[in-house]
Order: C-alpha cells, then structure tokens, then sequence
C-alpha cells in the first residue's frame, strides 16, 4: 500500500472545503487530491483536524498536545475519503451479494468466499487509482468489510465480551465501549451508515424498519438489552446508536449477590426456599434503586426449577431472565396486556419488574385461571406504599372499591416483601425484611438502618411453616442469628 501521510491527505480535505469541486472522476471524484498547485508544503504541514477518526496510533500522541485535538462536530459532520471509499466498496459488495432495504445477506461458505474476492479485488483497485487513501493491506481491508457483512463489524468482539455493558455508536467512526471499570474508544470505526444498520438489524434478529421516515429506534431484545438510535436523517454526521446491556444472568443466582453484600446468606436461603415452595414475593424499590441485579438473579433462582414455565414481564428494566423464558416488555403502568399473554401462553410462575397502573390487577385475574407464583417489583420504598400501589391498581382493574378487603387480598398474595436502598458505593441492598398479615398489615422480620447497618431481628417469617408442609424446610434460627 502507498498511504499518504497524515497532514497530506488532513490538508487535501481542509483546503477543498470552501473550495470548488475539481472535475469528477469515473471512480471516486471527490477523493481526487487538488492540484499540485492547491498543496500545502510537506515542510510546513498545516493543522490536521481529522487526525483523530484516521490514524489512531498517532492519534493517542496528539491527544496529549490540546492544540492538536480536532473539533469534535467537524468529526461528526465529514467523513475522511479514506471512510467513503470503504463504504462504497461496501454498498458494492451488498449489491453483488443481492442485498436490499432492510435485509442480511445470507451467510454461508459460498456468500463469505465471494464476498471476500470482490472485497480484495476492489481495494486493489481503490489502492492503485487513489494512492492518497489511507488504506491498510488488502487483506485486512477485505476482512474489516467481511465483519461488517457477517458478524457485528468492530464490534464483533465486543459484543461477545461480557464485561461490556454499553456500546455508543456516534458517527459511524466513534465507536465506544463501557465496561466496569470504564469507557475505550475502539480504533476502528464503521465504513458507514450502511454498515451501521446491518449491526443493528442483526442484532435485532428481524427486519427493523430505520430510514428517513422511520428514523427513531427503540428496542428491547430477548436477552434484556436495550437498543435505541436516531438515523442520520435526524442526528446531522449521524446515525447514532446506544446499546445497552443488561446485567449479567448470575451463573451462581444469588451467590454473587451475597458477596457483594446486597443480601445476606440466611436471607438468600430463604428465598430460595421460598421459590422452590411456591411461594411469593413483593421487592421494593426505594428512591435509587432500580432492582435489576437482584431480579435477574432471582429470575435464574426461579429458572433452575423450570424456566420453561416461566415468563418475566420489564418495562424498560434491564433484567436479564434465563434461558428458556418468556419474556414480554411493557410501556410503565401498561403491563396488563403482556401479563394476560402471559398466562395464556401457560406460564405458572410470573415475575414483573416495576410494574404499576392498572395493569397490576391481571396479576389477581391470573391468579384466578392457573397463575401459582408471583415476583413482583413496585417503584415504592416501603412494603405499605408498595401494598397501596396494588390496591389502587385493583380498583382500577375493576375489583371493587372496597380497599381493606383488597388489602387482605394482596397480603395474602405475598409471602414476603424486601426493601431496597442505594448503597455509598452506587449499589443496592436489602434493607427490610417484612410480611403482611390477613389484614394486610405489615409485619417486620429483619431491618438495618442502612445498606452498610447492622442486622436487628424482630421475628421468624410465618411462611416457614407453610414452606414446611410443602416439602422445604428452613430454620428460622438462621434469620434470628443476625441480629445477634
């Protein structure tokens, strides 16, 4: 390859901005360097404001010079040749693979075979007709197009590493992961928007309609992630495209959970005891908090008895569920429906993450027509709030209007109710254990008075004995050794 260097082919895209438009070309005309006359002297390069989205070696060395970094909206709204080259060759090598609107190509031995002919024959020929490009080998080139064709093009390998909780896609060029420990820019981006709308169609595993008149995303997936984007119709140097992932399925349910502190031991044990004996549970969510860690691991907790008896209902929450699940997402406060088809497809056993409105009575319907387990998880940071929101939500479910008997309803329904709180560290943990009594009152178990609290017993949980009669026994002196 004979790549131009940096402040060549920076000055060449700076100097023709205001300037006219040499004569097109049969190829690429607008990647015809000016003439000669039009050049800056190699002696005295000017500024490179695209070094930033080109050479991304040199890039990390001219980030530490302030004075060198580019404009970030000049970034967005021009793309350097070297990208609309790539890009193009792309939309030709889709055409030849017979690839429409909002298709994927087939992916096959044969497809990928010439696929990769056409890739390397064109970037040979891009190569020896525009030398200024600042293209790598061919067969590098070739494999970056085959990626983006096939798999999930630079981010093929993040999308495969477990640690990446978030994918921002501002540009096509910029493309960014967010893991734990913090954020990396990858140093390749997309050829371009094309490329950029096959990621999301594969991720999506349909035909998504994103263009011009359908320019808005907003996806959840089977696994809990969340995909939203704006075509470049509507975000100028566009499109941008966030992924959101959800937290991970604990491989161990809740075994991580009790050691990062968000429960303790005995209260992990119940819980399971309390699932595999059919029992339910009310999670609140205090101001803070969203619960999905805890759900998800609840949610693998319920999976090893059997997943396929299961559906999880989440309005936007980023639960994981497990493997062989229903999962059904909602609008906030317009779960009824996807409650119904819940149980209609046969589910037993139903978890509801921040539900509300009205939609809370198909709970209570469901329970009538084979609906035997409940989690659900309410935006209300105390068991008596949370018992409100269900009454409330059954009145206007059209349950009636007497209030304390919908209150003994509910609390008959719950066999237990944890509360939530922010931790100092951005976690959550339990903070209150409760029950209701046939009236609907709350009875307390355990609290501390804070995420990082000492543990006080108030009292042993009344479902043990119920749990008991079906075949799961718990000692109850677990709970009461930590307030000791």
């Amino acid at each position: 390859m004979n790549p131009a260097s940096d402040s060549h082919s920076a000055s060449t895209i700076v100097d023709r901005a205001p300037q006219a438009t040499p004569a097109p070309q049969p190829e690429i005309e607008e990647l015809e360097p000016e003439p000669a006359a039009k050049k800056k002297s190699p002696a005295q390069p000017p500024p490179n404001p695209h070094a930033a989205t080109r050479t991304f070696v040199a890039q990390k060395r001219r980030r530490k010079e302030p004075e060198q970094k580019p404009a970030f909206d000049k970034i967005l709204r021009r793309s350097p040749p070297d990208y609309v080259a790539r890009a193009r060759v792309l939309r030709d090598m889709l055409s030849d693979l017979g690839v429409s609107g909002g298709d994927l190509p087939d992916d096959g031995e044969k497809q990928r075979k010439a696929a990769r002919v056409g890739a390397k024959r064109r970037i040979a020929v891009l190569d020896k007709e525009h030398p200024e490009l600042d293209l790598d080998d061919t067969e590098s080139e070739a494999q970056a197009l085959l990626r983006e064709l096939f798999e999930y093009g630079p981010l093929t390998d993040a999308m495969s590493d477990p640690s990446v909780r978030e994918v921002v896609v501002r540009g096509p060029h910029q493309v960014w992961v967010v893991r734990e420990d913090g954020r990396e820019r990858l140093p390749a981006g997309f050829s371009g928007p094309d490329a950029v709308g096959l990621l999301v169609r594969r991720l999506a595993d349909a035909r998504v309609r994103w263009d011009e008149t359908h320019p808005w995303l907003d996806l959840y997936l089977a696994d809990g992630s969340h995909i939203r984007g704006a075509h470049a119709s509507v975000a100028p140097g566009g499109p941008v495209v966030v992924i959101e992932r959800p937290a991970p399925t604990r491989g161990e349910g809740l075994v991580e959970l009790v050691a990062e502190g968000v429960l303790p031991p005995a209260l992990a044990e119940l819980l399971v005891a309390l699932f595999r004996g059919r029992g339910s549970l009310l999670l609140c969510l205090g101001e803070g908090t969203d619960g999905a860690p805890l759900l998800s691991a609840l949610g693998h907790e319920l999976g090893n008895i059997a997943a396929e008896r299961l559906a999880l209902v989440r309005t936007g929450g980023r639960v994981a569920p497990p493997n062989g699940a229903l999962v059904f997402d909602a609008e906030p406060g317009l779960t009824g429906a996807s409650i119904s088809l819940a149980v209609d497809a046969g589910a037993t056993r139903l978890m509801v993450h921040r539900g509300g409105g009205s939609g809370l009575a198909s709970i209570w319907s469901g329970l009538e027509r084979g609906l035997a387990q409940v989690v659900l998880s309410l935006r209300s940071p105390t068991p008596e709030e949370a018992l409100s929101t269900c009454v409330e939500g059954l009145v206007l479910g059209g349950f009636g209007r007497e209030r304390n008997t919908l209150a003994s309803r509910v609390g008959d329904t719950f066999d237990l109710a944890l509360t939530l709180a922010p931790r100092s560290d951005g976690g959550e943990a339990v903070v209150t254990v409760s029950e209701f009594d046939r009236r609907g009152q709350t009875r307390q178990l355990l609290s501390r008075s804070s995420p990082e609290g000492v543990w006080h017993h108030h009292g042993d949980p009344s479902c043990v004995a119920a749990l008991a009669r079906r075949g799961v026994p718990f000692d109850p002196a677990r709970l009461a050794a930590l307030g000791q």
